[in-house]
């Protein structure tokens, strides 16, 4: 016998299509079994027995009592054709359990009346189960389809959303929206860094004015850096010391006077053009 495993990813059976009607529904899980073309292959004598077992469900069904003779005839007749139409591909995917619904279905006449119980009848049956057959799994294989689409869309959706976030103007549009939600709290995130771009692009022109009140601003703040600064280095150099010596602050040597202003003056230029 084929994989289980194999047969079940036939469809996502998950999702079954809610367009499917209940007949139709019970078509596409009436095939999460092997077909009849796999049990042929694999297992003639199984094979045998699926097709005798359909035929006397028919014979129950019509209310015939079997004649030994004729019955015998019958089937053989009927084993032969069965075999060379699944072998031919004649009944295409059909599983097993579908023969036995064709068979139920047929013999409800929802595939029109039958005379007597033989190979045609049962041939009629599935032909006809067939045409439904098609129809389900159409409306199956696109509400798939639908569903792979949109599931593309929503990755195609989550990537672009991902990469904008991480592209400059992504990152100014999130500045902006910290900005929004804590006014007074400084936007620091490679603030200055941003500040230069923007600046490059023209997107910040400042005025005269503008510029000498940043000016004034960084001053402030450069002296309250230089004083934090200096705090720290006196605490730790007394820790390791003692009293005897006085610790002497000295600016970092990895950024100058000139270049810390810069920094701070464009920190600031940022900030307030995330307030616009």
């Amino acid at each position: 016998m084929s994989d289980k495993l194999t047969i079940a990813q036939r469809y996502d059976f998950k999702n079954i299509s809610p367009k499917l009607t209940a007949s139709e529904k019970e078509i596409i899980l009436s095939r999460a079994t092997e077909t009849l073309k796999t049990i042929q292959t694999v297992n003639i004598e199984v094979f045998v027995a699926t097709f005798i077992k359909v035929f006397d469900f028919a014979l129950n069904l019509a209310g015939h009592k079997k004649n030994e003779d004729d019955y015998k005839n019958q089937v053989g007749a009927y084993l032969h054709q069965m075999k060379i139409n699944v072998r031919t591909g004649l009944y295409g995917s059909l599983t097993s359990e579908e023969l036995s619904l064709a068979v139920q279905r047929g013999m409800a006449k929802q595939y029109g009346d039958y005379m007597g119980i033989n190979y045609a009848t049962i041939n009629d049956f599935i032909l006809g189960y067939l045409k439904e057959q098609n129809e389900a799994i159409t409306k199956q294989r696109l509400h798939e389809a639908n569903l792979k689409w949109d599931a593309q869309q929503e990755e195609k959706a989550i990537k672009a959303r991902k990469d904008y976030e991480k592209s400059f103007v992504g990152m100014i549009e999130a500045d902006k929206a910290k900005k929004k939600k804590e006014p007074t709290k400084m936007v620091n995130d490679y603030g200055s860094q941003k500040f230069i771009q923007l600046q490059k692009e023209g997107t910040i022109n400042l005025t005269e004015i503008e510029v000498t009140k940043l000016k004034e601003r960084t001053l402030l703040a450069y002296a309250k850096e230089v004083s934090e600064a200096r705090k720290l280095v006196i605490r730790k150099r007394a820790a390791t010391t003692g009293d005897k010596i006085k610790p002497v602050f000295r600016l970092d040597n990895e950024e100058s006077e000139r270049a810390s202003k810069n920094r701070i003056f464009r920190l600031l230029a940022y900030n307030e053009y995330l307030k616009g």
